[in-house]
Parts: structure tokens; C-alpha cells; sequence
């Protein structure tokens, strides 16, 4: 069971295979919203706040709450590093990139909102984009290997339990790239594969490069009754994409084994897709301190994935032989639905002085589900049922005014998609942020930060021949979010 479970561990941000598994249904189920600079230093914790471009991804019955019309932008800086810890030995890398984090308008219709008879105030119009994920990060581990070997992998699935593929049944982006490069070689006396060095005693390193984001382009509307209750919907279309590069290095250190001196295996992934989603919310204000919220997300489907990938084995031995071996670039079609997301959202509005808001909301990963109609996915969606689990995100955030400017912080907590005692990280992300902004008539500048970090379980290979390494992955996202209302 343990070799089944360990496949998903930090399917975030790793590449575990090169085929479509329940890695890609929990990468794409695992969002991180972002969007302005406001919405970032209150921790995301906006959900009954509104009037803000990106609830329109989170509550869409904020834009009921727009009094203006109003157009933003928001340029990023992410940062992301990983710290990592194999064997007893320690690596770090880390990455930095320039985004969008958010581009939008907003059409306000004045309905009455002058007239205290009009109970229908305003109707608002809105579309635009949010980031809503980002996958750019670098990783390194390295450490010296006395169990196993990758190789050892390739030997148990060439032996397949006794009964010996032909080399045209290996698996062309690993066993039969290892065989081509003699790392894997079969005894027709003994009828059976060997390799190398099958009980470890190599040094193993592992570097992966992870781009790409999720973004959400979104069409909304939404309205104010009575300036007490604000409903709202959006449909959102989020596209994405995902590209990892990773290389597998095992060596033989000391010159202990016979023949085998090194070899290096690369995986590459190109992963794209469009998708769609519904989104409904409600706003209520029983009195003028308090909003009490509540938004449902429908499943997101995206119908049109697309991934091309390939894989390369180069070797070299002790005779000063190499090799090369490089696969075909696979290429596969096939859809994803991610869950069902439920969000309950309040806030306490403290006059001029400032406000303090809180969401929290309620998914569950084991309902993400992987379909093609060449490909039946059972073992992948039955490892997604039995692995994953139901996720409790909370988010906390205040803000404080004097005059035109505001000071704001937030804290964030995401569940571990996870079974309980899966593995010795939870795999839960915690966020702390902060920001200040300065609001005129006819426009705004905000500036917010968020940093967050979490501890994970990662596999290089087969959870029964090798420990987990374990991982840190911290980020940080610096925003800058121009708006003008007019």
C-alpha cells in the first residue's frame, strides 16, 4: 500500500511520472489565489469584504458592493526556494519570476443608488483576469544512495515477476532507455534482467525546474439590494500551463562497482489546458458593522489537456563507453475535474477605522478525477479516492485606516490534501502577509506581500526501495496593483 501512496507525495511541485496520473489531478486542485496587491495583504481573507477585482474568482457577490467603475493591474515578483534533506544530506535551490497577477475592469451601473426608494442600487459588470497558481520553482537532492538504485526499479519491472519482458515490452521512456544504454542487461541462461550496483552504494542527484501558472480569465456580474444584500456570479475559464524539466543522476563515487562509473535520466514535461467553472455568491449586511458571506464553486473541468513529454538515458563506464539513448516525444489528450469548493466568508467593518475578515472553506481532493476516452484511468482515480482527502482552508486578514492610507496583514492555512499518517510532512501550506496602500478619489495605489512554506514527503523513484526525501518549499510574492475608478 505504501508503494500505492507514496506516487502522489509532493505532486505539486515534482514530476513523479511521465504519463497522466493522479499527480496531475491534485497539481491542478491545489490553488493558491491571488490577483491584487489589497487582496494579498489581507491573506486572501476577502470573501465578504468585496469590491475588490479579485473575489470575482473567490465571492462573486463582491462586485455587487462596486459603487465606481474601475479598471486594475497588478505586475508580480514571486520568489520560490526548496530546501531538501536526503540520506542526511542537505541541498537548496530557488527561482524567481515576473508576472501578472491580475488585469481587470469593472462596468458600474447606477440603478438608484441616489434614491433611498430603489431597492435594486447598482448592477455591475466585470471581466478581467486572476492568477489563481503558480508553478515556478528549482529543486535539488543529493545524497549517497546504500539501499538502492533507480536501476533497481527498471530490473523488477524488466523481470516482471518472473516472467522477462522482450526489450520491445519495456518501457520506452525508462527501462528500454536504460537497456539501449546498457544499464540494463539481460542473461539469457539465467533468463533474467540485472543491473549494477541493485543494492545501492551510489550517489543519487536530482535537479527539477518547474514554469507555468493557472490564470483565470473571468466574466462576472453581480448586484446590491437595498445596500444590504449583494449577490453575484461568475464563469470563470481558467488556462494553463506546466513545463518541468528534471534529471535523475546516480555516480559511483569511489570506483567500488564494476563497470558502472555514471549515468543521467531526463524526464521533460509540457503540460496545457483551458478549462471552465461556475462560481455563485451571496453578501448579507443584517447591520453596518458585519458582512456575513457564502460562495459556491462548481467542479472545474478541463476538457482539452494536452501533454507532450520525452525522456533521455545517457551512461558511462569504467571502459570510457557512453551511450545515448533518447524516446519518442509522447503526446496524450484527456480531461481533469477538480472538486467542489464551499466557502463561508464574515467581517467586521470598524467604522473608518479598519476591518477584520475571515474565510474558510471546505474541498475535497479525493473527488478529482482523471478521463480520457482512449484510457479508462481506474488505478489512477482509485489511488485518488484511497490517497487524498477533504481539506479545511482558513484565512484571517485586518486592515487599518488613517485618512487616505491603510495598513493591512493576513494569515492563511491550507489543509494537507492527504490521508491522515500518509507521510511524515502533512503537506498543509501556511501564508503570512502584509501591505499598505494609499486610496484617492479616482485612483488607488496598494502594495502586498505574502510569504508561505511547506513540508513535504518526495520520492525519487519506487516508495519501497527508497526513503522519502524531505522537502521545504518557501515562497514569496511581491505585488504593486494600479487602480482607477471613474
Amino acid at each position: 500500500m505504501k508503494k500505492i501512496f507514496a506516487i502522489i507525495i509532493l505532486a505539486t511541485a515534482t514530476l513523479a511520472g511521465i504519463a497522466q496520473n493522479e499527480n496531475d489531478a491534485l497539481r491542478y486542485s491545489r490553488l493558491s489565489y491571488g490577483g491584487t496587491a489589497r487582496f494579498i495583504g489581507l491573506g486572501g481573507a476577502f470573501g465578504a469584504l468585496g469590491a475588490d477585482f479579485s473575489t470575482l474568482s473567490q465571492n462573486p457577490a463582491g462586485i455587487g458592493l462596486y459603487r465606481k467603475s474601475e479598471f486594475t493591474i497588478t505586475p508580480q515578483l514571486n520568489t520560490s526556494s526548496t530546501e531538501t534533506s536526503f540520506f542526511g544530506e542537505t541541498a537548496s535551490d530557488s527561482k524567481y519570476n515576473f508576472n501578472l497577477g491580475n488585469v481587470g475592469m469593472i462596468m458600474n451601473l447606477n440603478l438608484g443608488g441616489n434614491r433611498d426608494a430603489s431597492f435594486l442600487k447598482y448592477i455591475n459588470f466585470g471581466f478581467g483576469m486572476n492568477r489563481v497558481a503558480n508553478f515556478n520553482n528549482r529543486m535539488e537532492i543529493s545524497g549517497f544512495n546504500d539501499q538502492s538504485s533507480l536501476l533497481t526499479q527498471f530490473m523488477y519491472e524488466a523481470n516482471n515477476n518472473g516472467e522477462p519482458l522482450s526489450p520491445d515490452e519495456l518501457d520506452q521512456y525508462g527501462s528500454q532507455l536504460a537497456y539501449y544504454a546498457d544499464l540494463l542487461v539481460y542473461d539469457s541462461t539465467a533468463n533474467e534482467y540485472w543491473v549494477d550496483a541493485p543494492n545501492g552504494g551510489i550517489q543519487q542527484r536530482k535537479m527539477s525546474e518547474t514554469w507555468g501558472t493557472i490564470n483565470e480569465m473571468v466574466l462576472s456580474t453581480g448586484a446590491n439590494f437595498g445596500d444590504k444584500l449583494y449577490l453575484g456570479a461568475t464563469v470563470g475559464f481558467p488556462y494553463l500551463r506546466y513545463e518541468e524539466d528534471s534529471r535523475l543522476q546516480e555516480t559511483d563515487p569511489d570506483g567500488e562497482i564494476t563497470y558502472f562509473n555514471s549515468f543521467t535520466k531526463r524526464d521533460h514535461l509540457v503540460t496545457r489546458g483551458t478549462g471552465v467553472n461556475a462560481k455563485i455568491g451571496m453578501i448579507y449586511r443584517p447591520v453596518d458593522f458585519l458582512r456575513i458571506g457564502f460562495a459556491v464553486h462548481t467542479p472545474t473541468s478541463f476538457n482539452d489537456m494536452q501533454d507532450e513529454w520525452y525522456s533521455t538515458v545517457e551512461s558511462e563506464f569504467d571502459n570510457g563507453k557512453t551511450y545515448s539513448e533518447e524516446s519518442q516525444t509522447g503526446r496524450f489528450s484527456y480531461k481533469i475535474s477538480t472538486p467542489m469548493r464551499l466557502m463561508g466568508n464574515v467581517a467586521l467593518i470598524l467604522g473608518q477605522s479598519g476591518l477584520i475578515s475571515a474565510d474558510y472553506e471546505y474541498l475535497d481532493y479525493s473527488t478529482a478525477r482523471l478521463r480520457s476516452s482512449s484510457y479508462g484511468f481506474y488505478d489512477e482515480n482509485d489511488i485518488i479516492r484511497k490517497s487524498l482527502a477533504p481539506a479545511h482552508n482558513v484565512r484571517l486578514g485586518a486592515e487599518w485606516k488613517y485618512q487616505i492610507l491603510s495598513l493591512r496583514g493576513g494569515f492563511g492555512y491550507y489543509g494537507s490534501p492527504y490521508i491522515k499518517n500518509l507521510n511524515a510532512s502533512d503537506g498543509s501550506k501556511k501564508t503570512l502577509s502584509c501591505g499598505i496602500g494609499v486610496h484617492e478619489q479616482g485612483y488607488f495605489i496598494d502594495f502586498g506581500y505574502v510569504h508561505s512554506w511547506m513540508k513535504d514527503d518526495y520520492y525519487l523513484y519506487d516508495a519501497s526501495l527508497v526513503p522519502a526525501a524531505s522537502t521545504t518549499v518557501q515562497q514569496n510574492y511581491f505585488a504593486v496593483t494600479l487602480g482607477f475608478r471613474y
